[in-house]
């Protein structure tokens, strides 16, 4: 499945880089959309994320965290 193939990719690089070297500073920017948050507080959706992540850990299907992530969209 697609989904789950990306979803387990990027925990997995997550898990990677936190037993890894620190990370370096760019020193480049990063532009992102201020639409994507105009409507979001980035600390309530920092929670929802880890909601995510703790649901995926118990084993949740990515079927339904997928829809609950993109309920609202």
């Amino acid at each position: 499945m697609v989904l789950e193939d990306t979803f387990d990719g990027d925990v997995d690089f997550l898990r990677r880089l936190n037993n890894k070297k620190p990370l370096k500073e760019l020193n480049s920017p990063i532009f992102i959309s201020s639409r994507k948050w105009e409507k979001t507080n980035i600390f309530l959706q920092a929670i929802k994320n880890w909601n995510f992540r703790r649901r995926w850990l118990k084993g949740e299907s990515l079927k339904n965290i997928y829809s609950d992530y993109y309920k609202n969209d």
